[in-house]
């Protein structure tokens, strides 16, 4: 009986992790996302999601590279319920859309020379500001 009691308890606060709903983010501050997870805008009816990694190719820390590489995430931008848009972001570069400015500032882990590593679990940083006008 115990047993299923904690297995019952587990299960429950399992359940409660995966339905809990998007981050909150500041308009204008930097935030993380891990990758699958989602910031809604305070204030702004906006949520800005971070599919997940399409490329990293950047230079391992500790390496010397002829090129520095690039990483690349793949984002879904809403704004309200009515406009989604999905599109892929290069690290250091932005993105204007529906009258808002997104920018992919960093991406850690940073990137390693081991060649046997599994996929790393990715967090990405954000900032979504509102532009001018």
């Amino acid at each position: 009986m115990v047993a299923f009691v904690i297995v019952f308890v587990l299960a429950a606060a399992m359940a409660l992790k995966s339905v809990e709903g998007p981050k909150e983010a500041v308009l204008g501050a930097v935030f993380a996302l891990k990758e699958g997870e989602s910031a809604l805008v305070r204030g702004e009816g906006a949520t800005l999601s971070f599919d997940r990694v399409v490329e990293d190719s950047r230079c391992p820390s500790g390496m010397q590279c002829f090129w520095a590489g690039r990483a690349i995430a793949q984002v879904t931008f809403k704004k309200d319920k009515d406009s989604e848009s999905g599109f892929n972001m290069t690290l250091g570069e932005g993105e204007q859309l529906a009258g808002y400015a997104i920018d992919f500032t960093g991406l850690q882990p940073p990137a390693s020379a081991q060649t046997n590593q599994s996929s790393p679990a990715y967090s990405g940083e954000f900032r979504v500001s509102r532009m001018a006008g």
